[in-house]
Parts: structure tokens; C-alpha cells; sequence
């Protein structure tokens, strides 16, 4: 391989952020490979991203100040015994600390992760190339800089799976992360994502996912992947490309209270490409927020081929300043016949502080199709609370109820019942009082 290690450089600003990118193209060897020219072109393209003007732009609401040590920046010992376990619901578990691995004992022989680092020139190239299709300045950075994160190969086993990936935030500062996941053809797995740290620290992580023919996966993440600091931020872009007769299922879930619970601010970019026919394809999230958390999802499925099926389910409950934002958009091309796709996204507002931006869109170029979308912004259901506290119910537990239940059918969807279980018990410990 062409590269050498990259030094640790903390930027205080997007000028700088350039820098540090400009810094690690130097350290490619050879300027006449195509690993020179494919990270050199996304450098450029994140230096024309950033300089445009626009205000509403969702990168000029991050506080890049982070990045500077002369911030003194508060770090915290994570307490453990508000950790949730995993163990018992997983048959592998990996760690991944500061997007280094740091734990993979007992592997199955049908599963094998690479440390980023160790990949070919060609092969990191041809993962960047696949994330071009998103305008955005935090993928272009990472394509530009990045050489930490893992490659994940599944194949065929005798049973389904369940992986548990443990990510660890142990120091403050800026960490750019990538997470490859090849999803051989009839691979049967499940994914748990929780992440652990009370650092304050700025995270930008690339996904991809492959999933092959015949493929099931289901994904469980649970929080931040820059930790629980009040002031930690996450930048996080998923790319999914799935093939014929695959199924995924990925879920979130964002809470600020209990084992599993997350402060500041997140920007999710999720772009799911279905290309080949019969497949189906959910997405379930659900943000239970307070304080001044914040919850951008920035959704995008593409259906390229017949007789697919996908949808976009989204909850959130929102108090004191917390804020949400829903933006979605469904393309079905011409081709894609007989598909069939749904976009939901309903919210509760708790008080007048609360705030929630909601905007489904389609973009339909196929005359057979089967497509609908909704979006409500809400207060708690007056009539129903008058009718449980009629019947001797308290207001608070009354409240509670309506809540949970509210939230209830993407929780009762949950195929695991180790994993439906915990759901619930966090759930409720979010509306504790």
C-alpha cells in the first residue's frame, strides 16, 4: 500500500478541517495512483462544498470549536453501571474504540473483520467512489482523509447471527470513522449498535452496506455515535445497497435518559438504492428528546427496479428546547413498476419550546405504483388524556400511557424478543416523570 500513518490533528474550523485533509493527501506516496487523484478530488469538492454562503445549510449549526484543545474539554469517566449489556442477546461481539478495533476474540469462520488501514489502494478506492451520489461536505471530508474504521465480511452460516458491535468514545476531539459491511448472498444476521463515552467529541462516520441476493439483515442502533456529553456531535452517513430478494430492516432509536440514553446534536444522511427487483427494505426510528438534543434524519430511498417494496416510519416526542427534523424523499424511476412505498413521520410536541420540521416528498416516474406518505405535528391527544383520568388514572401516568403507546407499534415490530424487551424497559424510563 501507498500510505503512511496519518498524524493526529485537531482543526478548530472548517479552514482548518481543509488543512488537516490537505495534510493527509501529502502523505500519499505515489501522486500518480488512482488512490492520489480519487482522495485529492474529494478534497477539492469538500473546499467548493464549504464556501458556499447559505445559511440553511445544516453544517454552519455545529459548533466546530471542539475541535480545539484550547476548548478544555470537558471528559468524563463513563459510569458502568448505566451500561446496558448486550451479551446475552448477541452470539459475537466486537469493540470498536475511537473507530479502532479493539476486540474481535472467537469469531465464526463465516465472519471476518479488516481493519480499514489494511485494505488495498484499489479497494479503498473503489468504497469511496460508491458514496459520490451525496453533496454533502462531511462525506466529501471523509472520502478525502479518512483511514480509520473496519471492513465487515459476512457469509452464508448454518443459523442466523446476531452481531453486537460496541462502540467506545474515549477521547475528546474530532474522529472520522468507516464501516464496511459485504453481506454475502442468504446471509440471515442481526446487528446491535450501541455506543458508550462521555467525551466531548465530534464524530463524522461513513456506512456502507452491500447486502446481498437473497440476503435478511436487521440493525438495532441505539444513540450517538459521539457518545452522551451534553455537547457531543455526530455526523453519520449510511449508504445501502441492496440486491434481489433482499430484505433489510434498520432501526434507531435516540434516547436522553437510561443505560442507553444520548445529549447533543445528530445529523443522520441515509441513502437506501434498491436494484434489483422483490426486494423490501424498512426503515424504523424513533427520537424520544429533551433538553437541547437535536435529531436531523435526511432520508433518501431509491427505487430502481420492479415489484419492490420499502418504507420510512418515524416517531418522535420532543421537550423542553429539543428539536427535530424529517426530510425524505422517495424516488421510484421510470422501470420500477409495482413498487410499493410508504412515508410516515409523526410527532408530539411537549411544550412551545419543543420544534419539529417534517417534509416527505416523492418523486414518482413509474405509472403502476402503490405510494403514500404523512407527516403530523402534535400535542398530546386531549380527548383520550380526559378519558383515562375519567377513569381514575393520574395525569401523569395517563400521560405516560399515551406516550408509550404512541411509540408502541415500531417497538412491537421488534422480531427479537431479547431486543423488544429492552426497547420497552427503556421506553419507559424516559417518561419516568
Amino acid at each position: 500500500m501507498s500510505r503512511e500513518k496519518q498524524k493526529n490533528i485537531k482543526p478548530i474550523n472548517f479552514s482548518e478541517l481543509l488543512t488537516m485533509a490537505q495534510n493527509y493527501k501529502s502523505l500519499i506516496l505515489d501522486k500518480k495512483t488512482d488512490l492520489y487523484q480519487t482522495r485529492s478530488y474529494f478534497i477539492e469538492k469538500f473546499k467548493n462544498q464549504i464556501s458556499s454562503g447559505s445559511k440553511k445549510l445544516y453544517w454552519k449549526n455545529f459548533n466546530y470549536n471542539i475541535f480545539s484543545e484550547k476548548n478544555k474539554i470537558n471528559e468524563r469517566n463513563f459510569e458502568k453501571n448505566n451500561i446496558v449489556s448486550f451479551e446475552k442477546s448477541s452470539d459475537v461481539s466486537i469493540v470498536i474504540n475511537d473507530g479502532v478495533i479493539t476486540s474481535d476474540k472467537n469469531l465464526p469462520n463465516n465472519i471476518r473483520i479488516t481493519d480499514f488501514k489494511e485494505i488495498s489502494d484499489d479497494d479503498v478506492c473503489s468504497y469511496i467512489k460508491k458514496t459520490d451520489k451525496l453533496n454533502d461536505p462531511f462525506v466529501s471530508v471523509n472520502n478525502g482523509s479518512c483511514d480509520c474504521g473496519f471492513v465487515l465480511d459476512v457469509k452464508e452460516s448454518k443459523s442466523p447471527q446476531i452481531i453486537h458491535i460496541k462502540n467506545i468514545s474515549s477521547k475528546a476531539g474530532l474522529y472520522q470513522n468507516r464501516q464496511i459491511y459485504n453481506i454475502s448472498k442468504n446471509v440471515k444476521i442481526t446487528f446491535i449498535e450501541s455506543f458508550e463515552g462521555c467525551s466531548e467529541q465530534f464524530n463524522n462516520t461513513i456506512s456502507q452496506w452491500e447486502v446481498k441476493e437473497n440476503a435478511n439483515v436487521y440493525k438495532y442502533s441505539f444513540g450517538s455515535r459521539a457518545g452522551s456529553h451534553k455537547n457531543s456531535q455526530s455526523v453519520f452517513s449510511e449508504f445501502v445497497e441492496q440486491h434481489k430478494n433482499s430484505t433489510c430492516n434498520f432501526y434507531s432509536f435516540y434516547f436522553n435518559e437510561g443505560g442507553l440514553g444520548f445529549s447533543g446534536k445528530i445529523r443522520n444522511n441515509i441513502l437506501f438504492n434498491l436494484i434489483g427487483e422483490n426486494i423490501t427494505s424498512n426503515q424504523w426510528s424513533v427520537s424520544l428528546l429533551r433538553d437541547e438534543c437535536f435529531v436531523d434524519n435526511d432520508v433518501r430511498t431509491q427505487h430502481m427496479s420492479p415489484n419492490c417494496s420499502s418504507s420510512q416510519v418515524y416517531k418522535g416526542i420532543y421537550n423542553d428546547r429539543s428539536k427535530g427534523r424529517f426530510d425524505s424523499c422517495v424516488y421510484v424511476a421510470k422501470d420500477a413498476q409495482k413498487s410499493d412505498t410508504v412515508q410516515s413521520n409523526n410527532n408530539i410536541l411537549l411544550n412551545d419550546n419543543a420544534s419539529v420540521n417534517s417534509n416527505p416528498q416523492l418523486e414518482i416516474f413509474a405509472d403502476d405504483v402503490k405510494c403514500a406518505h404523512g407527516s403530523t405535528i402534535g400535542q398530546i391527544d386531549r380527548n383520550a388524556l380526559f378519558y383515562l383520568r375519567a377513569r381514575g388514572i393520574s395525569e401523569v401516568l395517563a400521560k405516560k400511557l399515551l406516550l408509550t403507546a404512541f411509540v408502541g407499534d415500531i417497538v412491537e415490530s421488534i422480531n427479537n424478543s431479547d431486543i423488544l424487551n429492552l426497547v420497552s424497559e427503556e421506553v419507559e424510563k424516559q417518561f419516568h416523570n
